[in-house]
């Protein structure tokens, strides 16, 4: 029996609540100005990365750069558009660009990409004013809320429910819908509950269905399945209603105010049908980790399979199984449960979990399919599920019986 490998579970970790905010005119434009300046530091810290790549050179260290670009460089002529926005917003830009750029140069990361100005209605180009003072002042509640941003004063904001914990950093930003927000990060502490002595294995879909569920009770050898329903929303006809707003904003002058409106509406509503999917996704994780201590998931490529486009890249998209994932590990990280990933080349839909044979290939329309060698039928997804579940590091569990019948189409 493989060993389980000890884990030291922490005491406390982040967690972010976000609140609308209603800063009046004056404020928009100072936030603006600030978030313009953020914005410069950022490329700039690029554009040194870049050079020194270039040219085959170690940058400068974190603290050299922030001594040039923000301490020195604002009290200079040529650095006055830096002044407007604090030194603490300024320099977390500063070490935000130099974490992105030392992960693509010597972790094998994703290379940065410039931060590009835009209109009122796309503020997502811009950094988000980030603030990690030592305390957030919040006055007030509800409706009446302000916060205290510096170089600003006093935002109006709507606290909808209470902090999570204590804060220890704020974040102000423009969504393209032109809506603000301010997302206050927390400390809190982990829940740990009672362990259960279950193991569930998921399966993600990307149609009705959003995952596939089998778990297992390693002491009582209890076991069972089920399938949880994704959110309930037409994909096609939110499409064609995004096409028609594309449509109309594409005839229009743009940075007109007509183009600012219809790139709002189209913004919002594609923030409406990603609230909704992680809803689901939020939903997903509650019900799983209820009475679970381990959840194995596959592990997907989901990058390279929307990158290749074609209708399942479209179906990925569309479900949203990075925002699933990443619910779920977010919960049980709250909860001090633990996600496991299989193997990346596991092919779970594919291996018999009865017998471990492979089959071959299979369309996605043929949801159940007849092992070659022991001649069961597997449903595809509970298969998939139940071979996660084989392999979550726990050799000979569950029993053959059981993976017979977890797995059995028409179960």
């Amino acid at each position: 029996m493989t060993p389980e490998p000890t884990v030291e579970q922490p005491s406390a970790l982040h967690r972010s609540a976000r609140y609308r905010a209603h800063p009046s005119p004056a404020q928009r434009q100072v936030l603006r100005r600030q978030m313009a300046a953020c914005r410069w530091v950022f490329n700039a810290v690029l554009e040194i990365h870049f050079r020194a790549q270039q040219r085959g050179v170690d940058p400068p260290e974190t603290r050299t750069l922030e001594r040039r670009l923000v301490t020195e460089l604002r009290g200079r002529r040529r650095g006055r558009h830096l002044r407007p926005a604090s030194s603490a917003a300024l320099r977390f830009a500063v070490r935000e660009a130099d974490a992105a750029a030392r992960r693509w140069r010597y972790t094998g990361g994703d290379r940065p990409h410039w931060r590009r100005a835009g209109t009122p209605g796309s503020m997502h180009y811009y950094p988000s004013a980030v603030h990690p003072t030592a305390g957030v002042v919040i006055r007030g509640e509800g409706r009446r809320a302000r916060v205290q941003i510096p170089r600003l004063g006093l935002v109006r904001a709507h606290l909808h429910r209470d902090l999570p914990g204590r804060p220890v950093r704020l974040t102000i930003r423009e969504d393209d819908g032109g809506r603000w927000w301010i997302a206050v990060v927390c400390d809190v502490e982990v829940q740990h509950e009672e362990a259960t002595g279950r193991i569930a294995a998921v399966d993600l879909g990307a149609g009705r269905t959003l995952a596939w569920v089998v778990w297992i009770d390693t002491a009582t050898g209890e076991h069972g399945r089920y399938s949880i329903p994704a959110a309930e929303i037409d994909h096609r006809h939110e499409q064609q209603r995004l096409n028609e707003i594309a449509a109309r904003r594409a005839r229009c002058v743009p940075a007109s105010r007509r183009h600012t409106q219809l790139s709002q509406r189209l913004a919002r509503r594609r923030a409406s049908l990603a609230n909704r999917r992680r809803e689901a996704a939020r939903l997903m994780a509650k019900r799983i980790l209820d009475d679970v201590d381990l959840v194995v998931v596959e592990t997907l490529a989901l990058k390279g399979l929307i990158d290749a486009g074609g209708p399942d890249g479209a179906r990925l998209l569309s479900a949203g199984m990075a925002a699933a994932l990443a619910e779920l590990r977010a919960v049980a990280e709250r909860r001090g449960k633990k996600v496991v990933a299989a193997h990346r080349y596991l092919a779970s839909t594919h291996l018999c979990a009865v017998c471990d044979r492979r089959a071959d290939p299979m369309p996605l329309s043929m949801r159940t399919w007849t092992c070659g060698r022991c001649g069961t039928r597997l449903h595809r997804d509970y298969g998939a599920a139940t071979t996660l579940l084989r392999h979550s590091g726990r050799a000979g569990m569950p029993p053959v019986d059981v993976r017979t019948r977890l797995a059995l189409a028409g179960a």
